[in-house]
């Protein structure tokens, strides 16, 4: 998980995700996402609420993986995933 090759990483989980059980390493990898989105978050320093409402950049880029390798694990494609996405954000 050097640098931000999100799309390595996610593709990394992507080639582990064959069948239940699922690799324990995955869970390793997203504990190391979530590593980074804190980091990421940190160096916000203090914003206001609503500003913490939305992630930064970087740490979004990383939620989305570990949010599309939880729906590919639940047999969920990418497209359905974005389609739920896309219903969600208009609820709200």
């Amino acid at each position: 998980m050097e640098g931000q090759d999100t799309c390595g990483t996610e593709r990394y989980i992507a080639s582990l995700v064959d069948q239940p059980p699922f690799d324990p390493a995955i869970a390793s990898i997203i504990v190391l996402i979530v590593d980074r989105i804190i980091e990421a978050e940190h160096r916000r320093g203090a914003i206001t609420r609503s500003a913490r409402s939305q992630l930064a950049s970087e740490a979004q880029d990383w939620q989305d993986v570990i949010d599309r390798s939880l729906a590919l694990m639940a047999g969920i494609s990418r497209d359905e995933h974005q389609a739920l996405k896309s219903r969600l954000a208009a609820m709200l």
